[in-house]
């Protein structure tokens, strides 16, 4: 009921005032300060959609955070990753090389080795010699004459 009443009076207020000064005059003083007072709380109070919307952007806003969080972490293992594998590829690398320089140690051994054993056969007189062993027909060792390997024996006969 009393509400009523203001709103009637505040009607007949606005329909005779010409403009707003003319209602803010009608207003007494102590009215006044409760307007103005009742003015500052209405606009501090939220207004349930403003909240939501300030809510959803704050939600929007962490999980933006949140999904840039996880990609630089993902990024992050990449790089570690990547870097592993890195090192060792590089491992295996240097293992291979160290492996060929083994190998290549142990070729220059065989064939000084096998240059030895060339000069030695050549001082004691034992010849090597390709045709009597191929005619032969055994393609071992005869008495008196070494044969050279199988394989030699084929690139030699085999034309390029």
């Amino acid at each position: 009921m009393q509400f009523k009443t203001v709103a009637l009076s505040l009607f007949v207020a606005l329909a005779t005032a010409d403009d707003i000064s003319d209602l803010a005059a009608q207003i007494p003083s102590c009215a006044q300060s409760c307007w103005s007072s009742s003015a500052k709380q209405a606009g501090r109070r939220h207004h349930p959609l403003k909240a939501l919307l300030r809510r959803r952007r704050a939600d929007r806003r962490r999980h933006l955070q949140l999904a840039d969080r996880r990609r630089k972490q993902a990024e992050r293992e990449q790089r570690a990753n990547l870097a592993l594998e890195l090192d060792m590829t590089r491992a295996q690398r240097d293992l291979a090389r160290k492996q060929v320089e083994i190998l290549t140690g142990q070729v220059r051994e065989l064939q000084a080795l096998n240059t030895k054993l060339v000069a030695r056969l050549g001082r004691e007189g034992i010849s090597l010699d390709d045709e009597s062993t191929s005619s032969l027909g055994s393609g071992g060792l005869t008495p008196g004459y070494l044969s050279r390997s199988a394989t030699e024996q084929d690139l030699k006969a085999r034309p390029n």
